[in-house]
């Protein structure tokens, strides 16, 4: 096809006539309730406004109260010693009835030895006598052997899924 520098001006001049000899069409029936659709005034603007108005309050009022929360969450208070020690002998627990895999990957094994070398450790720690350690230090030992015992239960768990594939 050509382009428009291209036409003669005595084929642009046939060209022209052929579309002015053209019969008009009749638009489509579809065409009339279409026409009265963009003329009709918008009847739903009044429900459009109202939403949007309750959209920005909703955000105004969003916006104040993620202002007014505080900077932090206020610090959770320390688990007590008794706790720590039930949490440890459930861990312990779920560990004695749950099987070593022999066949777990490379990476998941080192994990578990890993894990049970820190555990190892952390016990060697508390059995120190109470008056060289410090309260304190005591229950962070307990939580550290919390932490240690929940890795170790979900290693192990991982382990024995990866076998039972």
């Amino acid at each position: 096809m050509r382009g428009r520098e291209a036409l003669t001006e005595s084929e642009a001049r046939r060209l022209r006539e052929a579309l002015n000899d053209l019969s008009e069409l009749e638009p489509p029936p579809v065409w009339g309730r279409i026409q009265q659709k963009l003329t009709r005034p918008e009847r739903i603007a009044p429900r459009r406004w109202a939403v949007a108005a309750a959209i920005a309050a909703a955000a105004v009022i969003g916006v104040g109260l993620w202002r007014l929360m505080p900077a932090r969450p206020p610090a959770a208070a320390e688990p007590p010693m008794v706790a720590l020690k039930a949490q440890a002998a459930r861990l312990e627990g779920a560990l004695a009835v749950m099987p070593r895999s022999r066949l777990a990957r490379g990476d998941t094994s080192l994990a578990a030895a890993q894990l049970e070398d820190r555990l190892a450790e952390v016990d060697a720690l508390l059995k120190v006598d109470s008056a060289v350690l410090a309260p304190r230090d005591r229950q962070e030992l307990w939580q550290r052997r919390v932490s240690l015992l929940d890795s170790l239960v979900r290693v192990r768990y991982v382990a024995n899924a990866e076998q039972s594939l």
